[in-house]
C-alpha cells in the first residue's frame, strides 16, 4: 500500500511554497522542551520529523515539522500566520529550561531536489512525500500556480489533510487520520492522555473522506444519506475537470464506495489512501 509520488504525479520539476515560516531553537534542553510538548520524538541530527502540539483535550494547537540541525540546535516549520502565536507559547512554557528561539526570515519551498541555493534542505518527514525535498532559501524563488493546484489536488484526492481547512484547533489528530505523528512509546506530552484513551477504549464519531464527485462542491456543505446530515465538506478541488473534496463523515459510512448526496447531486466516497496507512501503522 503506497501512495503515488508526487513526483510521477506531475511529472516535471516544480518549487512549492509551503506558506511555513522558520523557527531556529537552540540551546541545552531544546531537546528536552520539546520532547516533552510535542507528539513525536525528536531525535537523531539531519533528521525531520511530523509532528503536533496538542491542547489538554488532544485537539491540534500546532502542526510542525521539525528538523534537527545539530547537536543543539533544531528548526522547526510552523503555518506562517501561526508563527507568533508559536513563539509566544514556547516561551511561556519553557519556564527554567535553556531554550531561546528566533524568527528566521528565509522562503520554505518543497521541491523534487535539492535547491544548490539552499541554506537547509532535507526529506519530507510526511507521508507520500518521502521522495520530496524541502528546501529554506534565502532568496527569491520562481513558482507556479498551476503547480500548486496539481499538489492540493494531489493530497486531497489521497485524503492527506491540510492546514487550515481540515488541520486546525477544533480537531483531534485521528478524526483526520493523522497517526503517524503520534508516538505511543514516548514520554508524556500535553494531551496524550485523551489521544491514548481514545485509541484504545474508543473512537472519534466522524473522520476524514475523501469524495468523488461530477461537479464542483462548495466547501461547508453539508453531507446527507437519505436525508440525514451525516458529515461536512471541509474542502474541494479540481483537476482538469475532476473534482475530489474532502469531509468529515460518520466512520459507519466512510468506506470506500458509500453513496452520498452532496448539494442534490450524487456523489461516492472514494479510496483513502491516506487513512488506511496510517490505521496500519497503529493496527487498528
Amino acid at each position: 500500500m503506497k501512495i503515488e509520488s508526487f513526483n510521477d504525479f506531475i511529472s516535471k520539476d516544480f518549487y512549492i511554497p509551503l506558506n511555513k515560516k522558520i523557527l531556529m531553537v537552540s540551546g541545552k534542553d531544546h531537546l528536552k522542551f520539546l520532547n516533552g510538548i510535542s507528539t513525536n520524538l525528536n531525535g537523531n541530527i539531519n533528521e525531520s520529523t511530523r509532528n503536533l502540539i496538542l491542547n489538554n483535550k488532544g485537539k491540534i494547537l500546532f502542526d510542525i515539522i521539525f528538523y534537527r540541525v545539530e547537536q543543539e540546535t533544531s528548526l522547526i516549520l510552523v503555518s506562517d500566520n501561526e508563527v507568533d502565536e508559536l513563539v509566544d507559547y514556547v516561551n511561556k512554557y519553557k519556564l527554567s529550561y535553556r531554550v531561546e528561539i528566533k524568527k528566521l526570515k528565509e522562503n520554505c519551498i518543497i521541491s523534487k531536489e535539492q535547491n544548490k541555493r539552499s541554506v537547509f534542505s532535507f526529506n519530507s518527514p510526511n507521508i507520500g512525500e518521502e521522495d520530496l525535498i524541502i528546501n529554506i532559501l534565502d532568496n527569491d524563488y520562481k513558482d507556479s500556480e498551476d503547480d500548486i493546484v496539481k499538489y492540493n489536488f494531489w493530497k486531497a484526492s489521497n485524503g492527506i489533510p491540510s492546514y487550515p481547512n481540515e488541520i486546525n484547533s477544533n480537531r483531534i489528530p485521528i478524526e483526520l487520520n493523522l497517526w503517524f505523528p503520534l508516538n505511543f512509546t514516548k514520554g508524556c506530552y500535553i494531551g496524550q492522555e485523551i489521544i491514548a484513551r481514545i485509541r484504545y477504549k474508543g473512537n472519534v464519531k466522524r473522520n476524514l473522506a475523501v469524495i468523488r464527485s461530477e461537479q464542483a462542491i462548495n466547501p461547508d456543505a453539508e453531507i446527507f444519506i437519505k436525508g440525514k446530515i451525516v458529515g461536512k465538506i471541509t474542502s474541494s478541488f479540481s483537476l482538469n475537470d475532476k473534482f475530489v473534496s474532502l469531509g468529515l463523515i460518520n466512520r459507519e459510512y466512510n468506506s470506500e464506495g458509500k453513496e452520498i448526496e452532496i448539494e442534490n447531486q450524487k456523489c461516492l466516497v472514494s479510496d483513502n489512501i491516506f487513512k488506511k496507512i496510517n490505521e496500519k501503522i497503529v493496527e487498528l
